[in-house]
């Protein structure tokens, strides 16, 4: 399968799995109490730190190994599945020695099946991953696309029934519990079936592996830990119930975040066709026009959620989660961010390791010193928008690096189209939205802010039509973005 197609599948399977995830909370937190809600939320915080620590880094040694394997495919991916499940049975085996552990790092109550419910979802969430990846290397595009989405539709189903008809925390831990052990046992009887799974381990496998992984294991690593600092602070120093609004409030609007991920994947052969050719400039034009073409969706996301947040929080979680809005608000700062999506993967290419290494190690004592520091002042606002300056200096720092390393200027990797165009719209959009309100008092909330939507629904289309004219002026390119000569 070709990279535009496996591109298209991944997006189309990360779009339905994000619109599964934005409506789950829809449904808990008008069931569950928010500190419950909020709870629940720090499994998924806890998942989420500790499965890049246990995947090592081999979804990203997958991607690179499988299509260059010279022995038996079978062996190679097995040899890394085991391994997997070897590190995911000792880090069972010390949490059931140490319940306690993950109560006090990640300031988890003491109700029963959460340490259990912490494991079980962060191994659920490493195999998937890793699976997705070996799909991916060996062709199967379109089930890599489709199989997370697929084993996202049972647990969907399973915590908004239990919350429905238990109406406590302790009912959606339990369906949560079992949820994840059927996913693992499904997704080894689909990688038996696929044969990526076998009774085979080959040390020497497992040693190139490591030795591809470690750098890269590390950088994403910290990384991963840099992005959820917030979060982490948040609900470790303040507790379930304001952790509660605070996920509220970063949640942002749904499906923006897979546009640039997937135009960063379909770039991803052609950076490192262009780097092994010598042809930088080409690496830093490809990465300007794959930037170019998301600005004006995240610019336009941004001026909606800050228009009309007050009007968006308490319609989509209720209005015991108004307080969130501000932080709905704030969170914008770190949405542009997304714009410059990529970035990395070229510095990658260029096997600037180090740099990355010393970068993202830098950035993530930044974000501890300065939550640590706003943490006081109990603004959750502030503490989004600190975290959002670390991000833009991150950002800007590898841009420099970036440019001076690809013999660049900085017009030649800035994206400079689409702001004309985008910030018009949204002054249009947020005049129209704002100047209707007062004449629309006496409507309730639902068709209220849909009626304010309407405008901010014609520009996205607008967008999202000159998208899709840049994708079909170059179908005929093997890669999404890149100019055919």
């Amino acid at each position: 399968m070709d990279t535009a197609r496996a591109a298209f599948w991944l997006t189309a399977g990360r779009a339905a799995r994000m619109a599964l995830a934005f409506a789950a909370p829809l449904v808990l937190t008008r069931v569950l109490l928010r500190a419950d809600y909020g709870t629940f939320k720090q499994i998924d915080l806890a998942a989420g730190l500790l499965s890049p620590i246990l995947l090592v880094g081999f979804d990203r040694s997958l991607t690179y190994r499988l299509p260059r394997t010279t022995v038996d495919p079978r062996r190679e991916a097995s040899t890394v599945f085991w391994a997997l499940a070897a590190v995911t049975l000792i880090s069972g085996l010390f949490l059931a020695a140490f319940p306690s552990v993950p109560r006090k790092v990640f300031g988890l109550s003491d109700l029963p099946l959460l340490t259990m419910a912490v494991l079980l979802s962060t191994s659920a969430a490493v195999i998937v991953q890793a699976m997705q990846r070996a799909l991916v290397a060996t062709g199967r595009g379109r089930a890599a696309g489709i199989l997370p989405a697929a084993l996202h539709i049972p647990y969907f189903v399973a915590v908004v029934a239990a919350a429905l008809i238990g109406r406590s925390l302790q009912a959606v831990v339990t369906v949560l519990v079992v949820n994840e052990a059927l996913t693992l046992v499904a997704c080894a009887m689909l990688l038996w079936h696929w044969g990526l799974l076998g009774w085979h381990f080959d040390p020497a496998v497992l040693k190139r592996h490591l030795a591809y992984a470690a750098p890269l294991w590390i950088i994403g690593l910290v990384e991963t830990w840099g992005q959820r600092m917030d979060r982490y602070l948040v609900s470790t120093s303040l507790g379930p119930e304001i952790y509660a609004l605070f996920a509220v409030g970063t949640t942002g609007l749904p499906f923006i975040g897979i546009i640039p991920v997937s135009v960063r994947d379909a770039s991803a052969p052609a950076f490192s066709r262009y780097e092994s050719e010598g042809r930088l400039k080409d690496i830093a034009r490809l990465w300007k026009r794959g930037s170019e073409a998301v600005l004006p969706i995240y610019l336009l996301a941004a001026g909606l959620q800050i228009s009309l947040a007050h009007l968006l929080v308490p319609l989509m979680y209720t209005e015991g989660f108004a307080a969130a809005s501000p932080v709905f608000m704030a969170s914008t700062a770190v949405t542009l961010v997304a714009v410059f999506a990529g970035l990395e993967l070229v510095l990658r290419v260029l096997l600037e390791f180090r740099f990355l290494a010393i970068l993202t190690i830098g950035s993530l004592l930044m974000r501890i010193v300065v939550g640590l520091a706003i943490l006081p002042l109990g603004s959750l606002p502030l503490q989004v928008l600190g975290q959002a300056a670390v991000s833009w200096v991150d950002v800007a720092v590898r841009l420099a690096y970036a440019r001076r390393r690809l013999h660049v200027g900085w017009l030649d990797l800035l994206p400079t189209r689409g702001w004309g165009l985008s910030l018009a719209m949204i002054a249009g959009c947020a005049v129209i939205s704002l100047g209707a309100e007062p004449f629309l008092s006496s409507v309730s909330l639902l068709p209220k802010t849909a009626l304010l939507l309407l405008p901010w629904g014609g520009a996205a289309l607008v967008v999202l039509s000159g998208l899709r004219r840049e994708m079909k002026n170059r179908q005929a390119s093997p890669v999404p973005f890149e100019r055919v000569s």
